[in-house]
C-alpha cells in the first residue's frame, strides 16, 4: 500500500479510537520524550531497535512493519539502529495539547512535571 493510501485508512481508523495521525517520519536517534501528550507510532516499512523508557535504564525492542506502539508522556525513546527505509506514523490523542521535544535534561524537568501532573490516561489505541 502507497504511504498516501496507508496514511487515510490509518488516520480514518485512529480517529474513530481517539488519536489523530499527524505524521510520517522516522524516531529520532537521540532520546527524547513529550510532556504535554502521549504518543502512538505505527511502523509503516523497515525495521528498528527502539530504547524505550531512557538511554541508562530503557528496554531495547525490535520493530517492523505493523507494528504498534503507545508512548505515555515522559517515557524517554529513541532509535538505536533502524534501516535506511524506516518510517512510522505518528498519532497523539484528538485534543491533546501540541506536542513538545525534551531531551532529558535535568533543566526541563521544571517544565515536564505540571505538565505531565494534568495529563489523562491516553485512549486505548486500537486500529
Amino acid at each position: 500500500m502507497k504511504a498516501d493510501e496507508a496514511m487515510a485508512d490509518l488516520k480514518r481508523r485512529g480517529l474513530e479510537t481517539g488519536w489523530n495521525l499527524e505524521w510520517l517520519w522516522k524516531v529520532y536517534k537521540r532520546p527524547h520524550y513529550h510532556s504535554t501528550t502521549h504518543e502512538a507510532l505505527v511502523v509503516y516499512r523497515g525495521f528498528a531497535t527502539l530504547r524505550l523508557g531512557g538511554h541508562r535504564l530503557g528496554t531495547l525492542v525490535e520493530v517492523g512493519q505493523g507494528d504498534a506502539i503507545l508512548i505515555p508522556a515522559g517515557v524517554a525513546h529513541q532509535a538505536v539502529e533502524r534501516t535506511e527505509n524506516f518510517q512510522v506514523f505518528g498519532f497523539y490523542p484528538v485534543g491533546a495539547k501540541p506536542w513538545d521535544m525534551l531531551f532529558c535534561r535535568k533543566k526541563e524537568r521544571a517544565v515536564a512535571l505540571p505538565n505531565l501532573a494534568l495529563l489523562k490516561e491516553p485512549p486505548a489505541f486500537l486500529l
